[in-house]
C-alpha cells in the first residue's frame, strides 16, 4: 500500500484488534505504567506477530522503547519500539509498535 509518497513497509499483514494494555514508557522500567488500547495487529504466517498498532493518551515519539506489561506471565515483558506516531485529536496518540523482544 502506497499513500502520498509513503511505501508500506509492513512484513505482514494488518488485522483488527480491540484490546486494553498497559506499558512502561520510562527507560529500563522507571517510567509510571500507563494505559492504552491495541486496535490491530500485524502478522505473517512463519514470522508471528511483529507489531501492533495502538491509541494511548501520553505522547509517544518515533524511535521511544516501551515495555508491555503482561498480566498472564509477569515475568515475561515484551519491549516494542515506536516507529510511527499520529496525533488523530487533542487526547489521543495513534502509534505504530514494532517488537524488539
Amino acid at each position: 500500500m502506497e499513500k502520498a509518497g509513503f511505501k508500506e513497509k509492513r512484513r505482514g499483514r494488518r488485522y483488527p484488534l480491540s484490546k486494553p494494555f498497559q506499558f512502561i514508557s520510562g527507560p529500563c522500567g522507571e517510567g509510571k505504567v500507563l494505559d492504552g488500547f491495541i486496535v490491530d495487529m500485524s502478522y505473517s504466517p512463519g514470522s508471528g506477530v511483529s507489531g501492533i498498532g495502538v491509541h494511548v493518551h501520553e505522547e509517544l515519539k518515533e524511535g521511544q522503547e516501551i515495555e508491555m506489561k503482561s498480566h498472564c506471565q509477569p515475568q515475561r515483558s515484551p519491549k516494542a519500539t515506536v516507529r510511527w506516531v499520529d496525533h488523530p485529536d487533542e487526547s489521543t496518540f495513534r502509534a505504530g509498535l514494532m517488537f524488539t523482544e
